[in-house]
């Protein structure tokens, strides 16, 4: 039988650790763990991506985000996959700072064993973490920020665990391995109001993760994820729109890092699909998603391995204006060029190298920028002229009839 490569890491990582005198201890001071909390997560969806990244690498197919809510309030939230599973050795290692059986073996989406415990202290101050191998039972481990901040922190060992009832409730039938992250006593959930977080939730889970739409299955409370692409330009995705009225694909290509490589996508949006001006009314659910999504990413956006991370709006000589609101550009970077992008911890934000700028300069990423700003220009002076011409239009009935007035009065003499 094959075991997955991630099965593999995990064991090899246990049996390193279990060489040590003391594996998997939480050295770090009160102080450090309540700054956990502040890791630059700027809100709950950015958390929750940060476990779906983990959920992502560990090969699972669905990954269901369950919000327990009592009344207007949200209670906890589930992050809930059928991936892989770990062993209860692993639960050990899990909840603790930096620990990571994924570093050196080959491209993953989380990679500094920050995302547990840090992404739930972002929302919460306690959270469940329940986990099970494919054939094996399901083991638990729960950490709660009080207890491991007192004097004498105790050891989480992963012990046998019960499948909440609360939880189960709102899932279908769990399957026979995968990882379950239950985020509780939170304090920091942003929107607080259920039906908000939902509807952000959904938005923003497309958006980051809509490359990897054809391998996974996003769901918050029971409803599919819908992937947005931000420049529009990929067919059945939330948004798009076809024919003339739809975005225009721009220059593509790809530009060379000794081992890495940055792929480039652009597009430009006609007046009649960008819906900024003051003029124009949201008309039904699509246009609205394009206006959340559009104005929620002006600028160059950042991603690493289809994972969408950033957006800069200035960066080496390059600023992002105003006008270019019309068009969008996206560049995506294979994890070998790390040190060159800056991800911080959180995946959230980028730190593009002066060197790393002059490359994507040298391979044509502002020339296609200027390109871009000259379409849409073009664009802008058309559309203008072609209201004018229309305004003109409808006047024209109202002049030529007081032409023909004055024409047909009788001439007075002094």
């Amino acid at each position: 039988m094959l075991i997955p490569a991630e099965r593999v890491a995990q064991r090899r990582y246990v049996r390193a650790a279990q060489t040590q005198t003391q594996p998997f201890a939480l050295a770090q001071p009160p102080t450090v763990l309540r700054g956990l909390r502040d890791l630059g997560f700027r809100d709950t969806a950015g958390a929750l991506c940060a476990l779906i990244d983990n959920a992502i690498d560990a090969y699972a197919r669905t990954v269901d985000i369950v919000l327990l809510t009592a009344g207007r309030k949200v209670e906890a939230i589930a992050v809930v996959d059928d991936g892989v599973g770990m062993p209860p050795e692993m639960l050990a290692a899990a909840w603790a700072v930096g620990e990571t059986c994924r570093l050196g073996d080959g491209p993953h989406l989380a990679r500094t064993g920050f995302g547990l415990p840090t992404a739930p202290l972002a929302v919460g101050q306690r959270f469940r973490l329940l986990s099970q191998s494919k054939g094996g039972q399901r083991h638990g481990v729960t950490f709660d920020l009080d207890e491991m901040t007192a004097v004498a922190r105790p050891a989480l060992t992963a012990a046998p665990a019960a499948w909440p009832e609360a939880l189960a409730a709102k899932l279908p039938k769990p399957a026979g391995s995968g990882t379950a992250v239950i985020l509780e006593r939170l304090d920091r959930v942003t929107p607080a109001a259920p039906a908000a977080l939902r509807e952000m939730l959904r938005l923003r889970l497309g958006y980051v993760f809509q490359a990897y739409a054809h391998r996974i299955t996003l769901r918050v409370d029971g409803q599919t994820v819908r992937p947005i692409d931000p420049l529009f330009i990929t067919p059945g995705s939330a948004g798009y729109v076809a024919g003339a009225e739809g975005a225009t694909p721009g220059p593509s290509f790809e530009v060379g890092f000794g081992s890495g490589r940055v792929t480039v996508r652009s597009a430009w949006f006609p007046h009649a699909f960008s819906p900024y001006g003051r003029d124009r009314r949201v008309i039904d659910a699509e246009t609205e998603l394009r206006r959340k999504v559009l104005r929620g990413c002006e600028g160059l956006i950042v991603s690493r391995l289809g994972r969408r991370l950033d957006v800069v709006t200035a960066v080496g000589d390059w600023r992002h204006q105003t006008n270019d609101r019309a068009f969008r550009m996206e560049l995506d970077f294979s994890p070998d060029l790390d040190a060159d992008f800056g991800p911080a911890v959180c995946l959230q934000t980028v730190r593009i190298t002066p060197a790393a700028w002059g490359r994507l300069e040298r391979g044509g990423l502002t020339q296609t920028a200027l390109q871009l700003r000259r379409l849409c220009r073009d664009e802008r002076y058309a559309h203008a002229a072609a209201v004018q011409a229309q305004a003109l239009s409808r006047r024209r009935p109202s002049l030529d009839a007081i032409a023909k007035a004055t024409s047909s009065s009788p001439e007075t003499g002094a």
